[in-house]
């Protein structure tokens, strides 16, 4: 075995285990048997110039854009899952086709570059100021999952945010910024609220956050970004499933679960009041510097609010707000989705909801006279 072998098989290694990708990522990316990738990673083989600079170049980039929409490099798919665009197609590429979705992928490493080259000394520093998140734990990401989620969130609330329930900071997005000590904001895509991933060439954590976006927005984007790098393993769930389990995690850092038994358990007790409801939405969101839809999310995993409660309320909910008319029994699903749009839409503006109410109405969708 010679030492060209030997460093390949070292550097496949760390490739993979640094960028979440499993054996068969890397075989499909390269087009190769999985067999293979394990006989290279162990030293028994050695593969091609072609798939040797092919290994070097994606090591160079930051594993974040592994995952780019190489249609249109302002298109980023930036989820927390490292895989190269399609990795199936890729064993039925060309060289020729595989190099160029690389320089596709080179020009979104470069746009990247672009956008925080102003602030990479100040990310550096920053990033060593991280005070104990428990980056990449194996333990955590192991039990990945809708039961866990809850008291995960609560250990981190208590041990790195010292509370474990109630408002964390009057300025929430600045306090959990200073303690990360590795976020900043960035001049993403208006498609593009956050970016998180780890640097190969210096061994650190980022996290941008669109400098455009509302601060609500910001600090849920925040939470989530961070659950990504907390849970994400190679033994992760598939994108869909991962993109809701950090979203959950997300809205349990931002609302308690006992909080929100707390404000919303007694509204549910006594009789139902739809004004009370919604003034407490208002109350909790401005307290919490959480968004209306976070808020009816939380409600919905507490189950303080699902379809049956909902079918209880909806006809008060359509008198008081959609001009009276009565509501149809037959709609099924499409119940829970309006009702949980309109929700949303009399807590911001009245007006908003009654002309989707009379829209649908027109077009025969869910409502009858």
């Amino acid at each position: 075995m010679n030492t060209e072998q030997a460093s390949l098989g070292l550097f496949l290694t760390k490739f993979r285990k640094q960028c979440f990708l499993s054996t068969t990522d890397v075989a499909n990316i390269l087009g190769v048997n999985e067999k293979l990738i394990r006989q290279w990673e162990h030293n028994k083989s050695k593969p091609s110039e072609y798939q040797k600079d092919f290994l070097s170049y994606l090591y160079k980039m930051p594993t974040e854009f592994f995952t780019c929409d190489y249609s249109d490099v302002t298109k980023f798919n930036v989820s927390a899952r490292m895989a190269v665009a399609d990795t199936e197609c890729f064993s039925n590429l060309s060289d020729v086709d595989k190099f160029y979705y690389m320089n596709k992928a080179l020009s979104c490493y470069s746009l990247l570059q672009e956008v925080s080259s102003n602030q990479s000394e100040k990310k550096i520093e920053n990033a060593e100021n991280n005070q104990g998140i428990p980056i990449f734990n194996q333990e955590y990401a192991d039990m990945l999952n809708h039961e866990f989620l809850p008291t995960m969130a609560s250990h981190i609330r208590e041990t790195f945010f010292g509370k474990k329930t109630g408002v964390l900071s009057d300025d929430l997005l600045e306090f959990i910024m200073d303690k990360l000590g590795f976020v900043s904001f960035a001049d993403l895509p208006e498609n593009v609220n956050g970016l998180a991933f780890y640097s190969i060439n210096d061994e650190k954590i980022f996290i941008y956050i669109n400098q455009k976006d509302s601060y609500i927005k910001q600090t849920f984007t925040l939470l989530h970004e961070l659950g990504h790098i907390i849970f994400h393993s190679n033994k992760s769930a598939t994108l869909p499933e991962e993109e809701d389990l950090v979203n959950y995690f997300a809205n349990l850092i931002l609302l308690p679960q006992d909080d929100m038994r707390e404000y919303f358990g007694k509204i549910e007790k006594n009789n139902f009041c739809v004004e009370d409801w919604i003034e407490t939405i208002k109350q909790v969101s401005q307290k919490y510097n959480a968004s209306y839809k976070t808020i009816l999310y939380s409600l919905n995993h507490l189950g303080l609010i699902n379809g049956n409660k909902i079918n209880d309320y909806a006809n008060d909910i359509i008198n008081k707000l959609f001009l009276g008319h009565a509501f149809s029994t037959k709609a099924g699903l499409e119940v829970n989705q309006l009702l949980n749009s309109a929700i949303v839409d009399m807590i911001n503006d009245g007006d908003i909801a009654k002309d989707k109410a009379l829209m649908l109405m027109n077009n025969n969708i869910i409502f009858e006279q």
